[in-house]
């Protein structure tokens, strides 16, 4: 009988043993299962930007880069106080006319080319070029200040055309960004007073011909 006793009693033994070992197991396996649960996995659904859109410009159809013009002014006393640096990067593409005396190196000649083309293509769903002449050749000046005249005439024209008219700023609701409208050229994102000047890429083709693109940030 005691024999029995104690056989039985070693296997309820191995028993309470092997169900508190599938006991933990299954806890365990519970927990890693809700910990992965909890990682963030990647978004596999396109990402929609709505505002931020890419330009539909082909920099190959320009030939080779040869050189950038780095578009730099020298803050005033109120500017270098806010940024503590002895040079700020960009210019007010609406209002450049009026920091150019901040300007480094305004006057200095950039380009010795006597003809070259300006691409406009942001913030453009149809971009556009304009063929520009100078027998002296081309100085920041007076890049910025054609630049400047032309980005005018683009959103003049576009408001001109266009049957979807900007909505004033005042006006607008939650994001303060433009509203795309439909003219000449499909102007979305920005106001002109949003747009800054930072740098002009120069490229040249197989056939010489000079092809200003320009980097905006806004």
């Amino acid at each position: 009988m005691t024999e029995i006793l104690s056989k039985v009693s070693v296997f309820l033994c191995i028993l309470c043993s092997k169900f508190i070992t599938m006991n933990f197991t299954f806890c365990l396996l519970c927990t890693l299962f809700l910990m992965n649960s909890c990682i963030p996995k990647k978004s596999e659904a396109p990402i929609d930007f709505n505002l931020e859109q890419e330009s539909t410009l082909n920099l190959r159809d320009y030939g080779t880069p040869i050189s950038t013009i780095p578009i730099l002014s020298y803050p005033n006393t109120e500017q270098k106080k806010e940024v503590g640096s002895d040079a700020l990067v960009g210019i007010s593409i609406e209002n450049a006319d009026q920091y150019l005396s901040q300007l480094i190196d305004a006057d200095k000649i950039v380009l010795n080319e006597k003809k070259i083309r300006l691409i406009i293509d942001y913030p453009l769903k149809k971009p556009v070029s304009f063929d520009l002449q100078n027998d002296k050749g081309f100085t920041r000046r007076d890049l910025i200040l054609t630049i400047q005249e032309k980005y005018k005439q683009v959103y003049k024209e576009e408001e001109e055309s266009a049957d979807t008219k900007p909505i004033p700023l005042e006006k607008r609701e939650g994001l303060i960004n433009r509203n795309e409208t439909n003219g000449k050229y499909g102007i979305w994102g920005h106001d002109l007073i949003d747009l800054y000047l930072t740098d002009i890429e120069v490229y040249k083709d197989d056939k010489g011909e000079v092809t200003l693109v320009l980097y905006i940030d806004s």
